[in-house]
């Protein structure tokens, strides 16, 4: 039997092995027959989305072989699946020079099939408008792939890739897959430092009462609205989100309360305002002190009677509308100025809740931590990185965060994106500032005594190589007890370091 006549004899047993005992029998039939043309060692096959965001794993001639999944940039891709190719015919003759530079050099990279092979030989069996199938084959010999073994393998498989044109059912992890949205009381209860928060939003959320968050910017306050509007009587109508200092005054009564054609210059046609649109349902008004004085006038009298009139027009509009407004600590400040109308501050703090920043609930650090590297996976196509050291969270835990759980997410994201361009090492470092600043009112940087503290404690426990207990402890230079240092961490959000050579001191230490 010459070459042509075993390659066509090997077509036609791969189809009949196929149709009768599966995919994996078709690809065993393919490896032995071919065996004296081509050195060949291990076939997989994939199934792999144009837009390169998902790759199936349909089969693997070694019982081993791991279930892919492809990041969208190209730069971190597999070195057989680049979107800047055509998931066209590849032959690699040297898959060494792939596997020690990152992020393929990572642990998790280690059991995939190019790292265990010399050389490979890709081509695809079918595609159609949105995939393609590949069939990759590998040697353990170097260059063990030319021209003449592809088109000795594509003339093998011409007859297996036809059929699983018309008879390969998509699989099911490229059905779209449902999306569970974490609900933003579950959002808030992740965070062990809002425990008082959340007990008190489940408390007031359910009566049709207005409501005033108070707390420093990116502390929390929106997800707390939201939280508010799921778990209310109004969660199935409209939840309206209000900006007040992102609107100019000349526009923020329109916005608010719509106006009528011909109201003033550009006003072409009649628009329904906010207040409108979130009738029946909740009206969040976020940075309530950034709203004009006038304007707080217009929003007490909608909150006494119930109405609004649009700009331009003189019948008065009934609106039922819960209100939950924010704010930051100024908002005393600015009543005593008299910058914000203090009767409107009664009628919307009947229930005011304090939003605490996140240099006070540094126990929510970790989780938070977990939560925006999560997303950054996902945002950046990301199959792992690296663990983050203790020594990295510790500085998490002492950065004083002015920009709170915001820029928190932000210095996460800016991170990742600077591990990724320096070349994925193996170790991770958070871009923070050198040190948080609080300024006092003589422009001298001066840190309460709760910071002051916190910062003593983990130099002493640094210096005591983290014992807490006995001769050259941390107790024995603070001259406190252990159940008072540990009670003044916990509170603190500082880590306990765990005992060497035995497992903790006590089950609530873990």
């Amino acid at each position: 039997m010459n070459k042509a006549q075993l390659v066509d004899a090997a077509a036609q047993a791969c189809l009949l092995f196929y149709r009768t005992q599966g995919l994996g029998a078709a690809a065993h039939c393919l490896k032995t027959m071919l065996s004296s043309l081509v050195a060949i060692k291990r076939i997989n096959i994939i199934y792999v989305s144009r837009a390169f965001d998902s790759v199936i794993h349909l089969f693997d001639s070694l019982p081993s072989g791991k279930r892919l999944t492809l990041r969208r940039d190209s730069k971190y891709g597999l070195p057989f699946l680049d979107p800047h190719q055509n998931l066209d015919y590849l032959i690699i003759g040297n898959l060494d020079e792939y596997k020690n530079i990152p992020p393929y050099s990572l642990p998790e990279w280690q059991n995939l099939p190019f790292q265990k092979h010399k050389s490979l030989c890709r081509f695809p069996l079918f595609a159609t408008e949105r995939h393609v199938c590949l069939i990759n084959f590998f040697a353990d010999e170097y260059e063990a792939f030319g021209r003449n073994e592809l088109e000795c393998l594509r003339g093998a498989c011409r007859l297996l890739g036809e059929e699983l044109k018309n008879s390969l059912q998509l699989p099911a992890e490229f059905q779209a897959p449902e999306v569970k949205k974490i609900s933003a009381m579950q959002m808030l209860k992740d965070c062990p430092g809002l425990d008082g928060l959340c007990r008190s939003i489940e408390t007031v959320a359910p009566y049709d009462v207005n409501i005033l968050l108070i707390g420093e910017t990116g502390s929390g306050k929106d997800v707390a609205a939201n939280a508010i509007w799921e778990l209310s009587a109004r969660s199935k109508q409209p939840f309206v989100k209000f900006n007040c200092g992102a609107t100019s005054p000349a526009l923020i009564a329109s916005t608010l309360f719509g106006h009528e054609k011909g109201a003033f210059t550009d006003a072409s046609h009649m628009r329904r305002g906010i207040f409108e649109l979130a009738n029946g349902g909740t009206l969040f008004l976020d940075e309530l002190t950034s709203m004009p004085l006038e304007m707080q006038t217009s929003l007490l009298r909608v909150l006494e009677h119930g109405e609004i009139t649009r700009v331009g027009g003189d019948t008065p509009l009934f609106v039922d509308v819960r209100i939950i407004a924010a704010a930051q600590n100024d908002l005393q400040e600015k009543i005593r100025k008299g910058e914000f109308r203090e009767d409107l501050w009664y009628r919307l703090s009947t229930y005011p809740l304090d939003v605490p920043p996140l240099r006070q609930r540094k126990l929510d650090i970790v989780p938070l931590l977990s939560k925006f590297l999560g997303d950054c996976k996902e945002k950046f196509s990301l199959e792992a990185l690296p663990p983050v050291s203790e020594n990295e969270k510790g500085r998490l835990l002492a950065y004083d965060w002015p920009g709170n759980v915001r820029e928190f997410h932000a210095v996460t994201e800016r991170s990742v994106l600077h591990w990724m361009t320096n070349g994925c090492g193996e170790t991770f470092r958070f871009i923070l500032p050198e040190m948080p600043l609080h300024v006092s009112s003589d422009g001298q940087e001066w840190p309460s005594l709760a910071e002051h503290t916190a910062a003593y404690i983990r130099k002493v426990i640094q210096k005591t190589g983290g014992k807490m207990q006995g001769k050259g402890s941390a107790t024995e230079i603070l001259k406190i007890h252990y159940t008072t240092l540990r009670s003044h961490m916990i509170s603190m959000g500082i880590p306990l370091p765990r005992a060497k050579g035995k497992k903790h001191l006590t089950e609530t230490d873990k």
